[in-house]
């Protein structure tokens, strides 16, 4: 039979200090992959956050949110506040506001989205009459012009005092140098309480 040596059982020194060096080379392998992923990550993280305030910026530049000053009923160009701090009024680089002409110059040229909000409420005892309130918004190019959007609301002979609103909404080519501007018209009877209450008006590129 043949015996076994007992001190070839026993682990030799050298090969005790290997396996350490074998465990510690597999930890900080594992760290060293850890912290690439993590760094990974937060690069993606950065690049993301970086390209959605691009967007964000570029969409603030290429839009507008104007908020009516007009509120009696007539045949007028609107009037529209543009300053920010009033409301949500705002204008973004691509547009200027014109405050005595009433007009919305564009300095970049694409198709837009544009969106208007309409409110009438009553004021006054004058509500009962029929009547038809419309805002036009044209897009004039060198004096000629043509219309954008166009929003009416009808006011019924048996009307409640209940104020009335509508949302319109359209697409429209425009060129660099543009003015945009609302026209409003009523026909109905002269004197009433009905008046434009909280419209507004935007326009973005898309």
């Amino acid at each position: 039979m043949t015996s076994i040596n007992p001190e070839s059982l026993q682990k030799h020194p050298h090969s005790r200090g290997l396996e350490k060096c074998l465990v510690g080379s597999v930890i900080m392998l594992f760290i060293t992959v850890a912290a690439a992923c993590v760094c990974f990550f937060i690069v993606i993280q950065g690049m993301q956050l970086e390209r959605e305030q691009k967007k964000d910026l570029a969409f603030g530049q290429n839009c507008a949110h104007l908020l009516g000053n007009t509120v009696l009923l007539k045949n007028v160009t609107m009037e529209w506040s543009s300053r920010k701090g009033m409301g949500q009024a705002f204008v973004g680089d691509q547009f200027s506001y014109d405050n005595d002409l009433h007009m919305l110059n564009t300095k970049a040229q694409g198709v837009f989205y544009l969106y208007l909000q309409m409110n009438v409420r009553c004021t006054g005892p004058r509500c009962k009459a029929a009547g038809r309130v419309t805002i036009t918004v044209f897009n004039s190019d060198d004096g000629d012009r043509s219309v954008a959007l166009e929003c009416a609301i009808d006011i019924p002979t048996d009307s409640s005092t209940k104020p009335i609103s509508k949302n319109c909404v359209s697409l429209v080519s425009v060129l660099e140098g543009n003015k945009i501007y609302a026209h409003l018209t009523f026909s109905g009877e002269r004197e009433t309480d009905w008046q434009l209450d909280n419209t507004d008006f935007g326009i973005f590129l898309v």
